[in-house]
Parts: C-alpha cells; structure tokens; sequence
C-alpha cells in the first residue's frame, strides 16, 4: 500500500474592525458563531455557489479571524478574498508559517490538553484554546488539533492524520477540485457549515435552492480498498460496467472521500474501469439524510 505524502496546511487571516462583516458576505457559515469555544467549518464559494475552499474558521478576539486550509489554497484564496475588501475597514493576509491541522486519537488529544491545562472539547466544533493552539471536536471519537506548526510540532503524530481526517468524513477542496461541488455534496451541511438562517452571501441563491426543493443529487461517501492508494483528488471512481460514477475528494493510503451520484450511492463501485480494485462503502460518523433513504 502506497503512503500518500501529508497535506501540508496553512490559515489566511482576517483582520479589522469589518473583518466579521467582510466574511460573513462571502461565507457559507454565519461568522458570528466562530467564537474562542466554537471553530466552525465553511465554505467559499463562486456565484454558482461551487467551493473554492473550505475553510476551518478560528477566532482570535472579534476583529481576527483565521481560514485554516491545505497551504496550495492559501495565496489563491488570500488574493482572491481580498479583492472584496474595497473600502471595509479589514485586511487580508497569508500566513507565510506552516499550520498543523491534525485529527488525532482522543488518548493523544487528552494528554495533549493536561499539558496545555485544558479539557476536551465536548461536541463537533467545540473549541478549546490555549494561546494559539486550538482543540476542535468532531463526530467520532477523534479530535482536530489545529495550530501553527511551531506551536506544537513536537506534540503532533503525522503519520496517520490524513486518514483519520478522511475517517471523520472532513472534506477539503484541491486544486483539481476546486469549484467542481456545492457544499451539499461535499456534506457541509449536516458537518454544520452551512447557515440557512443567515443573510446573503456569495453562491447562497444555488445552495438554498438545491436544499430547499430537494435536488441533492449527489452526497460525498467513505469509500475503503486497496486502490484507493493510487486516486486522487479529483480522479473518477467507476462502476462495475466501467463507468464514471463520482468523483475523489480526496485519498490517503486505503481510504478516500468521493462524491457520489444516489443512484449509485449502494451500487459496487471500483477505484479503476476494468473493476478489478473494488472499493467498499464505510460508514460515516454522521448521519446523511439522502444516504439513509438510499439503502
């Protein structure tokens, strides 16, 4: 089995007086709720309401916030970003630091906040913070261990964290997937990233529409196998006839993240045309509305 190297992570920071206002037009989560005790996924999205990134938000005070990242998205979403800052009172920067954005066991995490004088976050997105380092909770037993590099290099086990994170049913958007799904597919909305009580923002039109008249077609599923070694993201998974059945979002060692049409959601599906490296579906950490209704 082929060991993908590690995704390597970065932030963009936020930073002024409108700096809350400035993202909470642009994404998919209301900003208000990215708190020191709440880390909050989201999404950015164009006007067809398709991900170019999606982001951990960390709040440093109310004027500084941070998008946590994989650091090949960073100085596109930072330019990009700040293209909308015209005359709001905010600034928007890249983090030239490398950030660790590790899941990690519970027994890791809980030996990691003794030593920081914290508990364990109790819930998805709770966060505990001390100084720059951050514990957010997810929907299995694992905790995400967010922070600069630097802060706890010698804290954090690497090897596995990739496929921990995949385990977790965590998305993250690549260069070859980028712009390529709505949040939806990607699960943002049952991974509480998606606010549909808030005001407008870039892509909403597409993504309150998709939700509201039932047209999720395609949901991101746990796929597991051998072949998943060789995919990535953005590479096809098959059917048993040699079909194009979805999408990878990403992969790491025998496990990948894939979005998947329904239809196809139960049916056997393969990491290559010929049906030779068969995948098998793994169950997520969190309930899929559409998924349950499939089986």
């Amino acid at each position: 089995m082929q060991t993908r190297t590690p995704v390597e992570w970065g932030a963009v920071h936020v930073r002024g007086a409108d700096a809350r206002a400035l993202l909470q037009g642009q994404l998919s989560q209301d900003v208000a709720r990215a708190r020191g005790d709440h880390a909050p996924l989201a999404a950015w999205c164009n006007p067809k309401g398709r991900a170019i990134a999606v982001v951990r938000v960390l709040a440093d005070g109310e004027h500084d916030l941070q998008l946590v990242l994989p650091a090949t998205e960073v100085e596109l979403v930072s330019r990009r970003l700040g293209m909308y800052v015209l005359r709001a009172n905010a600034r928007v920067e890249a983090d030239t630091r490398a950030w660790r954005h590790a899941v990690v066991a519970r027994d890791h995490a809980a030996a990691l906040a003794a030593r920081h004088g914290l508990q364990l976050p109790d819930a998805p997105g709770a966060c505990r913070a001390a100084g720059e380092l951050r514990l957010v909770g997810l929907h299995n037993d694992d905790v995400l261990l967010c922070a600069p590099a630097d802060v706890v290099d010698a804290d954090t086990p690497a090897a596995d964290s990739d496929r921990r994170r995949l385990l977790a049913g965590l998305p993250s958007v690549h260069e070859a997937t980028r712009e390529a799904f709505v949040p939806l597919m990607l699960n943002l909305d049952v991974l509480d990233g998606i606010s549909f009580s808030k005001g407008c923002y870039i892509g909403q039109e597409i993504i309150a529409r998709t939700r509201n008249l039932g047209r999720i077609k395609r949901r991101m599923l746990l796929l597991e196998g051998a072949g998943a070694a060789a995919l990535r993201a953005g590479d096809a998974v098959y059917t048993e006839e040699g079909e194009s059945a979805g999408q990878v979002v990403e992969a790491h060692d025998d496990v990948l993240l894939a979005v998947v049409p329904l239809v196809h959601a139960q049916a056997p599906l393969y990491a290559d045309s010929g049906a030779t490296r068969a995948l098998a579906m793994r169950t997520l950490p969190y309930a899929v509305p559409e998924l349950a209704s499939a089986a």
